[in-house]
């Protein structure tokens, strides 16, 4: 009988009076965090500034506005997807996901509800792009029965509307209904008197944004979760040691270049005095890898066994 497939807790949490994010049910600073509700496996990480970059760089040219505001941490998570795609976490909240669309070979950013508030809530739609406004008397109806925007409940949307684009759909008053992928054409939903505009992927009562403006940076992160880490740590080397002594073999620590085996060879590192590097050469690898296996190898001043797939793959 297979094994039941298992995944491990979420971890990440938000401290709203610090506003930072917090792997506990406890900050640092003493008070309750709350859960922050990514998508399993719940791979994350946190944004450098290219990141922040590129995401803003696809806002922008989606909707003309650049999602995230300066002076706060941004927390990436994995998702599952056909190729690359990032939940973006701000101030504790989901604002939406970025992701590498094969078919047209570019990113696109799908924003969530309170990611929507901060691109079009308290601005002149005007100056926007991708979004569609609607009749007050159809709100409940995508409310309350998840139901599709049609075209005759449109007042107005932006003529630059295509297709399958990503939109956000406003009541008249500029609060943010719904998120969803256009079913037609936005000069279409204007002027169609039947068929879907809209198929809404997030829906919510109207709400103001919650941003957070409490100062934060990744110093404050970083003490935020210091009891957290020791032990964690403490634990980690705890592992580490009574594995180590429960087997009268040679120890090998299988480092690929990425964060998570590099933060393994580091807790290896604290925990033990012998020990051997591994890395295991598809014939894949991107030269940079290679460069950095030979660096973190030379930093470490430990032997290096190298496993190679050679041209098994036929690239090289």
């Amino acid at each position: 009988m297979s094994r039941p497939a298992y995944l491990g807790k979420m971890l990440l949490h938000w401290c709203e009076a610090c506003n930072v994010p917090v792997l506990g049910k406890r900050c640092g600073c003493g008070k309750n965090t709350k859960k922050v509700e990514v998508t399993p496996p719940g791979d994350i990480r946190p944004a450098f500034d290219y990141d922040i970059k590129r995401i803003n760089s696809v806002s922008e040219k989606q909707f003309n506005a650049p999602l995230i505001s300066e002076g706060h941490l941004v927390v990436l998570n994995k998702a599952p997807y056909e190729d690359r795609m990032d939940e973006i976490i701000v101030d504790g909240e989901v604002l939406a996901s970025l992701r590498f669309e094969i078919e047209s070979c570019e990113w696109v950013l799908l924003p969530r509800l309170e990611g929507a508030r901060r691109l079009f809530q308290g601005r002149d739609i005007k100056g926007l792009k991708k979004w569609v406004v609607i009749e007050q008397e159809i709100v409940p109806f995508i409310l309350k029965k998840g139901a599709s925007v049609l075209a005759p409940g449109v007042l107005d949307a932006d003529p630059e509307i295509r297709k399958e684009d990503e939109v956000v759909v406003l009541n008249p008053a500029g609060e943010v209904i719904c998120c969803g992928r256009a079913r037609m054409a936005g000069k279409e939903m204007c002027e169609e008197k039947r068929g879907n505009a809209v198929k809404p992927r997030w829906s919510g009562e109207p709400e103001p944004q919650k941003i957070n403006s409490a100062g934060q940076s990744w110093e404050d992160a970083v003490k935020a979760n210091e009891k957290i880490l020791d032990t964690m740590i403490g634990n980690s080397h705890t592992f580490i040691k009574n594995v180590a002594e429960s087997m009268n073999m040679k120890i090998s620590v299988s480092y690929s270049g990425g964060k998570d085996s590099l933060a393994v060879l580091q807790l290896v590192d604290e925990a033990l005095d012998d020990y051997e590097i591994m890395f295991a050469d598809t014939g894949l690898e991107f030269p940079e890898t290679l460069e950095n296996v030979k660096k973190v190898t030379e930093y470490y001043g430990k032997e290096l066994r190298t496993a190679s797939a050679g041209n098994s793959f036929g690239i090289r």
